[in-house]
C-alpha cells in the first residue's frame, strides 16, 4: 500500500486532505509540525509528501531539500496560500511534482495523489 504524508499546521486542512486521499485507497499519515514532518518522513519514507511552505517551526522548503536527500523517490508537492512562495518554491525546487495554492480543490489534489502512487521506472 502506498503512504503519503500530510504536513499542514492547520487540523482542518490535514483532515480535509486525509479525507478525500483515503478514499483512493492510500495509507495517510500527518504532521503539523515541521519536526514531526522530518521524523514521520525519516521513519516511513513514504511515497509522497504535501507539504506546506510556511510551517510554525520551520520552512517547507528548507525540508523538501532535507527530504529529497533522506530519500529522492519520494514524490513532493508544495501547499501554500502565497502566490509568491510559490514562485520562490518553484524557482528553487524544480524537483516537487506539483504546487497547489490555498484554496484547494479536491480534483487537483486527486490529480497529485495519482502522479505519487505511480511508480517511475
Amino acid at each position: 500500500m502506498k503512504t503519503i504524508l500530510l504536513v499542514d499546521d492547520e487540523e482542518i486542512m490535514l483532515a480535509f486532505f486525509k479525507r478525500i486521499i483515503e478514499r483512493s485507497g492510500v495509507e495517510v499519515i500527518t504532521a503539523t509540525t515541521a519536526a514531526e514532518g522530518m521524523s514521520l518522513f525519516e521513519k516511513r519514507r513514504p511515497d509522497g509528501v504535501f507539504l506546506d511552505i510556511r510551517l510554525p517551526d520551520g520552512n517547507g522548503i528548507e525540508m523538501f531539500k532535507q527530504m529529497k536527500g533522506i530519500f529522492s523517490r519520494a514524490k513532493i508537492c508544495f501547499l501554500s496560500a502565497s502566490q509568491e512562495e510559490m514562485k520562490e518554491a518553484a524557482l528553487r525546487n524544480s524537483g516537487a511534482i506539483g504546487y497547489l495554492s490555498k484554496p484547494i480543490f479536491s480534483e487537483n489534489i486527486l490529480e497529485m495523489v495519482e502522479e505519487m502512487k505511480r511508480d517511475d521506472l
